[in-house]
Parts: C-alpha cells; sequence; structure tokens
C-alpha cells in the first residue's frame, strides 16, 4: 500500500490483515459525518536510522508521519505486534501530550500483555471482581491438577484467543489426557500457554459493549445445537437485546478499565441456578454485526462519533 505524501486524513485506522465489513462501516460512518478517515494495514510502516547521529528518528505509514494524525484507531493487530508496539512508542516518545490521540494501543514497552486472558484472570480477581475458578500453568501440570482442583466438566482455553477459538471443553480425566497429548506440540512450538476453568452451567452469556467509559448496550448469546457448550454467536448463537442491573454495569466498566480499553466487548456468564455472575474475559477487538443486529444500536456510528470527539479534542 503506498499513501500519498499528499493525503491529509486525520483520523488513522490500523487493522492487521484485510479491511473486513466491521471496517467498512465504521470508514462509512465517518465519511457520512464529513470526515476524512484513512484505513491501513501494518505493511507500510517504515523508518531509516543511521544517516545523522544528531537527526531524531522518524516513523511513517507510506509516506505519512505518524505524528501528522490526530486520532490513531488499533483496531486489530493480530502477529502484528512489533509493528504495533514501534508505532505506540513512537508517539509515546516523539509527540507532545495531546497532539495525539491514541485509542486502544497495544502493550506499550513494560507494561503486561493486557489482551491474554490470563494477565486478565490474575487481574479481575485483584481488582475483586467475580471470576470463575481458573487454573493456570503447563499443560502437563493442568492435566495433574484439573480433576482434583476444579473436578469435571471444565474448560481448556488458549490465554491468547478469540471469538471462541482454542476453547475446549472435557468431561473426564480420559479426555483432559488426550486433549494435552494434542496440544502439547502447539504448546513447545509456539510458546503459547492454557488455562482451566470450572465450567459454569448457563442458559447463555453476556456481551456487553463498553465505548469510552460509557455502556452501549448488551445482548445474551443463547447456543443453538445441543452439541456446542460456547453461546458465540460466530458459532451459531442466537443473540437478543437485554437490559442490564448496575451491578453489571459496573462490572463490565471495571473490567475495561483493568484492561485498558476504549472499545471493549465483555463477557459474563450467569450461572444457571442463581444468576451469580462471571467475569470470564475482555475482548479488544470485538465483532459488532449481530450485536447491532439484535439491539438496533448503530456502534459503527458511536465509533465514529467516538473517534470524531477524540479529534476535535486535539490540540494543534
Amino acid at each position: 500500500m503506498k499513501l500519498s505524501i499528499k493525503s491529509k486524513e486525520e483520523i488513522l485506522i490500523l487493522f492487521s490483515k484485510k479491511a473486513t465489513h466491521h471496517l467498512r462501516v465504521i470508514e462509512e460512518a465517518i465519511k457520512a459525518r464529513g470526515e476524512a478517515v484513512l484505513l491501513s494495514n501494518y505493511y507500510p510502516l517504515n523508518f531509516q536510522v543511521g544517516e545523522k547521529i544528531d537527526q531524531p528518528p522518524r516513523l511513517f505509514l507510506g509516506e505519512r508521519d505518524l505524528k501528522e494524525f490526530k486520532v490513531i484507531f488499533f483496531r486489530t493487530t493480530g502477529k502484528r505486534w512489533e509493528e504495533a508496539n514501534l508505532i505506540a512508542n513512537y508517539l509515546r516518545d516523539n509527540v507532545k501530550a495531546g497532539s495525539v490521540r491514541i485509542v486502544d494501543p497495544v502493550i506499550l514497552e513494560g507494561r503486561p500483555y493486557l489482551a491474554m486472558k490470563a494477565y486478565q484472570m490474575f487481574a479481575f480477581q485483584r481488582a475483586g471482581l467475580p471470576v470463575p475458578r481458573t487454573i493456570y500453568g503447563s499443560l502437563q501440570f493442568l492435566k495433574q491438577v484439573v480433576g482434583d482442583r476444579l473436578g469435571f466438566p471444565a474448560v481448556i482455553k488458549r490465554s491468547e484467543g478469540a471469538r471462541g477459538e482454542r476453547v475446549f471443553l472435557v468431561q473426564n480425566q480420559a479426555q483432559l489426557n488426550r486433549l494435552v497429548d494434542e496440544l502439547l506440540a502447539q504448546e513447545q512450538e509456539e510458546g503459547k500457554r492454557f488455562l482451566a476453568q470450572e465450567f459454569v452451567p448457563n442458559q447463555g452469556d453476556l456481551r456487553i459493549l463498553v465505548l469510552g467509559n460509557q455502556v452501549l448496550g448488551a445482548i445474551k448469546r443463547v447456543r443453538q445445537r445441543p452439541d456446542e457448550f460456547r453461546n458465540n454467536v460466530s458459532r451459531g448463537g442466537r443473540a437478543f437485546a437485554v437490559k442490564l442491573t448496575p451491578f453489571l454495569e459496573k462490572i463490565a466498566l471495571s473490567a475495561a478499565k483493568i484492561a485498558q480499553l476504549s472499545f471493549a466487548g465483555v463477557d459474563i456468564v450467569l450461572r444457571e441456578e442463581d444468576d451469580e455472575p462471571f467475569l470470564f474475559e475482555v475482548n479488544r477487538s470485538p465483532q459488532f454485526k449481530g450485536f447491532a443486529a439484535a439491539t438496533g444500536i448503530d456502534v459503527a456510528d458511536k465509533i465514529a462519533q467516538y473517534l470524531i470527539k477524540l479529534k476535535n479534542q486535539v490540540k494543534d
């Protein structure tokens, strides 16, 4: 992707692979409000150093210095953590406060990886939020302790993942043993860790969208297949709008704040027997097509308004 040096968009939305439907509808919503926006992946990122020792380094997206944008929204990062961290640290170190607004950057140097489920469970527990019983450790460790500490059924999930991927339900020790044998190579080769969590019986879960420290709304997702334990809409779950109690809103806002996200999808499961809430995770790039259809909330336009508001707050 070659960006023209004459390009003067002030809002930049970064994505990891391709411009999906969710990106396009945000782009259209911003343009509908009379603002220019640039969608870009991380491929055009470039810099050059070593020419003059006294010349400060500059980081470019194509031919645009990243400092020229007023708002940069890290919509998705995927595996582009190196490039995304370059951008976030460059802006932190080279722009004066308030001159560029960064929305949901990847984790800056020296800060924890907040998108990882393991860190989230640790941080939520520390903050006193209700979380399911969770064990973190090597797969071999999980194989040894899950039966005694959690019992069965239990959920095994990779610490990094989304949309219900890399999540497994085991009904007994034999199933856990087979699953661990299947995943061991992945754990060793990719360096990805897993969690074990108690299975909370439920009649669906809540997906709550938070934007700019406000709750946009919530849906209840209900699985439709008898052989499926996940409620994700992307896996065939049915979604409908629900009204949250003040307590659940407080949990969602606290969780998004801990994860340091302006736009977040907070997942809460209500235990079937007593509606006791359990906070399972916060997603940093939630899908919202099903949410919008179920609630009637124009999420893309809400995001557009939020980004434009941030742009207008930037000091020239």
